[in-house]
């Protein structure tokens, strides 16, 4: 693989080259390679012959055997799982929420017994904010 990888440009130029018979719009018909072509058939036949041929062997080792049973066993489960479903929680049936922990226990003002005019308010800050010289 490092060998393939290591001839980039070869590499680039194999998935540009014209394989179909089509022609192509706004192009030049007679070039073989075209940058804006991209075919990995090639790879693609590849990988797949691989697979195939992973798939096809036959072994008479048991543990080998046992092994493919195995992961076969495996895949099925997860294809087989169902997701657990709160059914009665659709449809607003259920509240969701997220607890806020620095919000727990936290309690808000209550609003003011005493209703204050607006010339004591203003007596107040004068009297804050107001220097006294003596």
């Amino acid at each position: 693989m490092l060998n393939v990888m290591s001839y980039k440009h070869r590499l680039i130029r194999r998935t540009q080259i014209k394989r179909s018979d089509g022609e192509r719009i706004g192009g030049n018909s007679e070039t073989v390679c075209d940058s804006e072509i991209f075919d990995d058939d090639d790879f693609y036949q590849q990988i797949l012959r691989d697979l195939i041929e992973k798939k096809t062997t036959n072994t008479s080792d048991p543990i080998e055997m046992s092994r493919q049973w195995i992961q076969i066993q495996q895949l099925r489960q997860k294809r087989s799982k169902k997701k657990v479903v709160d059914t009665k929680a659709s449809k607003g049936r259920k509240i969701r929420y997220v607890v806020i922990p620095k919000l727990v226990n936290y309690f808000p003002s209550t609003p003011e017994t005493v209703k204050w005019s607006h010339e004591m308010r203003n007596q107040l800050f004068q009297s804050l904010f107001t220097s006294s010289v003596f």
